[in-house]
């Protein structure tokens, strides 16, 4: 049964595709089956960033051109990623009926796969909420830009308030080092747990890297560049630290899918 991990974030800009895009090309070279859904629909760019240049999409496939399975690109190292589709309007936002066909058609990927990771749209709209709730992780990623600290606040408030969410991993992204990251989480873990019900454990600090721009500007995964040792390195430190934390799926626990056919039913 797959284990899903969803990565989320108070505000776009955080790196929080790069972070998930890379995560999950390091589980890939494990050698695990890894099915990474770009959730962002309307607006995904998952693609973008791994260099995947086929234009077919989740998309497509509600539309009934193409099948599920051929919307899926799989990269040399075995990742299969599954875009929402980017620049499409009527995704954005979408309505119960089109989420239920859309989990539907996802349903019967789930058991072929090892873990599913799912990029969820920024902030705290409907999707990211709903995907959130069925997750057997979720990962926030900040940054010390303090619109990022407050919508951050805000989106564990919501998760915890509506979807009943107790423990969210934290990363900590572009920051000047270690020691800066780790004062931010602190303080940060201060003001939530002050007012919430809920845990945070860091499972990361990645420093900013004119490396990682490079490879963000390139479209290049990380895992593929051989000049970026401390970041890969890295990177497979948190993608590790986040899946020691996972703990053992309950007895009759509901699959992802199942979940989410829960919520919208």
């Amino acid at each position: 049964m797959a284990k899903s991990i969803i990565f989320v974030s108070g505000k776009g800009g955080v790196g929080k595709t790069m972070i998930s895009t890379n995560v999950s090309m390091a589980l890939a070279k494990k050698g695990e089956r890894v099915l990474l859904l770009d959730a962002d629909f309307g607006l995904a760019n998952a693609n973008i960033m791994l260099g995947i240049k086929s234009q077919k999409s989740l998309a497509d496939v509600l539309e009934g051109e193409i099948d599920i399975n051929d919307a899926i690109n799989t990269t040399s190292e075995g990742l299969k990623v599954l875009s929402g589709g980017s620049g499409l309007p009527n995704l954005i936002g979408m309505d119960q009926e089109t989420r239920f066909r859309i989990i539907r058609l996802l349903e019967p990927l789930e058991k072929n796969i090892d873990y599913l990771i799912i990029d969820a749209p920024a902030g705290i709209e409907e999707n990211a909420l709903c995907y959130a709730g069925a997750s057997d992780d979720v990962c926030l990623v900040i940054t010390g830009d303090p619109t990022s600290f407050m919508d951050a606040y805000a989106t564990v408030k919501v998760l915890s308030l509506e979807k009943n969410i107790n423990k969210v991993k934290i990363i900590i992204n572009m920051v000047n080092n270690t020691e800066t990251g780790e004062d931010i989480f602190n303080r940060f873990q201060k003001i939530v747990c002050r007012f919430l019900p809920v845990t945070l454990s860091l499972v990361g600090v990645i420093p900013s890297s004119n490396k990682i721009r490079a490879a963000i500007q390139n479209r290049t995964p990380l895992k593929t560049s051989t000049h970026m040792k401390t970041e890969n390195d890295l990177l497979a430190k948190i993608s590790g630290t986040i899946l020691d934390g996972i703990e053992p799926r309950e007895p009759g626990r509901l699959t992802f899918f199942q979940g989410l056919l829960t919520e919208v039913a």
